[in-house]
């Protein structure tokens, strides 16, 4: 149950990090925009991380 949480918070963690280094394309009609949706993604991603991970400290149940 423990090594399941950690791995669920370690998945998010990556994905957190493919957001954060995704490159914004030249071609997009509006790169700040696309730049803040990443960044709310990658933040999203972080804290069901840290989800996940406090479930693997405590030991609680979904």
């Amino acid at each position: 149950m423990i090594e399941d949480y950690l791995k669920k918070a370690e998945e998010y963690r990556r994905m957190a990090e493919n957001f954060l280094d995704k490159k914004i394309s030249i071609q997009n009609k509006n790169p700040v925009k696309e730049e803040h949706n990443n960044l709310l993604r990658a933040k999203c991603y972080v804290g069901l991380a840290n989800y996940y991970q406090n479930m693997a400290l405590y030991g609680k149940e979904e």
